[in-house]
């Protein structure tokens, strides 16, 4: 940046004053006198005056004043673009995102679930690199738990790389050392995972689609890798034995993992909530159940799913909505408080269904969703995670507000974590709520109620 300002100032003032005066006054007095008695006496007297004054003054005044003031400012400034924002994912005070292709996380980070070879927690987004410190970029989608300490994400080669917490071997690379850089998940020891087109990170376990089967692998003591037992390489979920295949998607909560399969949803793991969404009777499965809607029948034509610590979403091809599981927090959004065994529809408000939804995203104890482009969430919102500029928790959804006032629009991705949400707008990042660890990116501690621009 160069700037440069040059005044030129001239003031010039002649002043002439010429001032003739002449003054002649001539003055002749005669007198004659003339007595002749005998004597003749005569007197003549002649007096002339004459007096001249001539006064010229001449005053020339010139000021001539020139002023010129040359300013030149030479300012150079090396600003980093801002990133193009793809995708985003809100954690259990922690978020990562894909910006560019690249991987970058903020926030909590005792497991190393940053990624960025430390246990530093960082209020601002840092690199996700792998183990050589080699930036983690092509990729093309990322996860995180919504309750967890590990994170997930697929490459542009449908390679999948995992790090964080790791204790039970959830990071999937045969060890149980946490990973403070991303690691490939292996099938074995010699063999990586491939052919990788979507991934569920549930607390302290994985789940992966390869090939329109499910891969899962770390702790299961409730059946949710479709086995109990623990393991740390990815191994493939069955039903009962049989093959479980033509799978489209696959997300993974607390404890119970879901899938999609040819329109209808197939759950397992821990039901102590109803969050496989089969039946009344809590029980858990190690095996896919197929979820029904409380009128008993099969929820079917579903094109998206979203699993929560212990509920779980599902979208129809129409763009309606129906949840089931916990709800002490109204994060079914069904205007109730009420667990649910059973699917149910999803509320805009009392007897009126939520339609036009197009993406949801299912957390701890609320559920946000982009319905015509703009943002909505409802459940808990303690920590301004509902974004809707209050503390006060919905039983019905609610529209995101940015810090002007105006709804969030625009929007292209959602994601809701324990305490926070984020989402993705104009290719940027936004995020609000709670911010303990630095989880909003804006280098500060401090909860937000609205969403606000994080410039990556």
């Amino acid at each position: 940046l160069t700037k440069t300002n040059t005044l030129t100032k001239t003031n010039t003032l002649t002043k002439t004053n010429t001032l003739t005066k002449t003054n002649t006054p001539t003055k002749t007095n005669t007198l004659t006198k003339t007595n002749t008695p005998n004597r003749t006496y005569s007197t003549t007297k002649t007096s002339t005056k004459t007096a001249t004054s001539t006064k010229t003054a001449t005053s020339t005044k010139t000021a001539t004043s020139t002023k010129t003031a040359t300013r030149t400012k030479t300012a150079t400034l090396t600003m980093t673009p801002t990133r193009v924002v793809q995708e985003i994912s809100a954690s259990g005070g922690f978020t990562c995102a894909i910006a560019d292709t690249n991987g970058l996380c903020w926030g909590a980070n005792a497991f190393g679930q940053l990624g960025n070879r430390s246990t530093t927690n960082a209020k601002i987004p840092v690199r996700l690199v792998k183990s050589d410190n080699s930036a983690l970029s092509n990729l093309a989608q990322i996860h995180t738990s919504a309750d967890g300490g590990h994170a997930c994400a697929i490459s542009t080669t449908n390679l999948l790389w995992c790090w964080g917490w790791n204790n039970v071997g959830q990071v999937g690379y045969g060890s149980y050392v946490n990973a403070t850089s991303a690691v490939q998940v292996k099938k074995n020891s010699s063999t990586f995972l491939d052919n990788v087109t979507g991934v569920g990170v549930g607390t302290q376990y994985t789940c992966a689609l390869v090939s329109g089967q499910v891969y899962c692998w770390g702790y299961s003591v409730y059946g949710e890798t479709g086995r109990v037992g623990t393991t740390t390489y990815a191994t493939i979920v069955t039903n009962n034995g049989s093959t479980f295949n033509g799978i489209s998607e696959v997300s993974a909560g607390a404890r119970h993992t879901c899938a999609l399969k040819s329109g209808n949803v197939w759950c397992w793991g821990l039901d102590s909530q109803g969050q496989l969404g089969n039946d009344d009777t809590f029980v858990n499965k190690s095996h896919p159940v197929m979820v029904k809607k409380s009128n008993g029948s099969d929820l079917a034509n579903i094109a998206h799913i979203s699993n929560g610590a212990r509920h779980t979403c599902a979208i129809t091809t129409t763009g309606e909505v129906w949840c089931w599981g916990f709800n002490d927090k109204g994060q079914l959004g069904d205007g109730t408080m009420l667990t649910r065994p059973l699917a149910v529809q999803v509320l805009q408000s009392a007897g009126v269904p939520l339609t036009g939804v197009t993406a949801i995203d299912a957390g701890v104890s609320h559920t946000c969703a982009i319905i015509s482009g703009e943002a909505w969430c409802w459940g808990l919102n303690d920590k301004g995670q509902l974004g809707d500029g209050t503390t006060i928790s919905r039983s019905y959804p609610v529209k995101v507000i940015l810090t002007d006032g105006t709804p969030l629009a625009t929007v292209t991705d959602i994601s809701a974590g324990t305490a926070h949400s984020c989402a993705v707008a104009n290719s940027k990042a936004l995020c609000w709520g709670s911010n303990s660890a630095g989880q909003l990116g804006d280098n500060t501690l401090i909860n937000k109620l609205r969403a606000f621009i994080n410039e990556l």
